[in-house]
């Protein structure tokens, strides 16, 4: 596993990392929220209700025999659900489409300018600063990548991270996620953040903890579900 500085073959990588990972983070929330003890208690709630409701329309308006009325409200009910749940679906996929491409675009789409990077002779992008961007390579193939943004005064922010599927689980992001806290602390940095991470980014939220990161402000959503802001003091390691 190496790392190398990011150069200008390595952005359509980069931005296909990256929409994939957020896509992927935010269908795993979106599932965790859809899951949540409290929607599962109003959904059961719910579709008993419901069916009753069909089967006393059944019963009483069309004057159907009960198991005529029964089977009818359950196809009824079924029909509902898969229509409601199709179309939520469409709406998250198309939002969450839309919503991954325009903070690429907002954040990502000139990677020179947005860390400060400037181009040497060898084509590759040297930092000015602090900022940075590290592209992680596993026997020559692209497996990775984390970008380092300065966060003003003394501290910095890990902005992105993320490693590609069949790569994960080997200690690359660790290996990123390190080099970044070194690099930090040579340019005098004593503060490291990593913010709105996702409670739902369980390995993530795990690889923080283990190189150190300290959970320092919650921001819930619902029970259960909401972003984290991690920090890690440089001056003590």
């Amino acid at each position: 596993m190496e790392l190398h500085a990011y150069s200008k073959n390595d952005y359509e990588f980069v931005k296909k990392l990256y929409i994939g990972a957020l896509q992927e983070s935010t269908r795993r929330a979106v599932k965790d929220v859809l899951l949540q003890p409290r929607t599962i208690r109003i959904l059961t709630m719910v579709i008993p209700l419901s069916c009753y409701l069909i089967y006393q329309g059944f019963t009483t308006m069309l004057r159907w025999e009960p198991v005529q009325a029964y089977i009818y409200s359950m196809m009824s009910i079924l029909s509902i659900s898969f229509m409601i749940l199709g179309s939520t679906y469409q709406m998250f996929s198309s939002g969450i489409k839309k919503s991954v491409q325009a903070t690429f675009e907002k954040d990502m789409s000139d990677i020179p300018a947005t860390f400060n990077l400037v181009i040497n002779d060898d084509k590759c992008f040297e930092p000015a600063g602090v900022s940075n961007v590290w592209i992680a390579t596993i026997n020559g193939e692209k497996a990775g990548f984390l970008t380092m943004h300065n966060g003003g005064g003394k501290s910095c922010e890990i902005r992105k991270i993320a490693v590609v599927r069949k790569h994960r689980r080997r200690g690359l992001g660790e290996l990123m996620t390190r080099q970044a806290i070194v690099w930090a602390k040579d340019h005098h940095m004593e503060t490291i953040f990593a913010l709105n991470v996702s409670s739902a980014q369980v390995a993530a939220c795990e690889l923080f903890e283990k190189c150190g990161f300290t959970i320092s402000k919650q921001k819930p959503v619902i029970p259960g579900f909401g972003y984290l802001a991690y920090e890690l003091s440089t001056i003590n390691r």
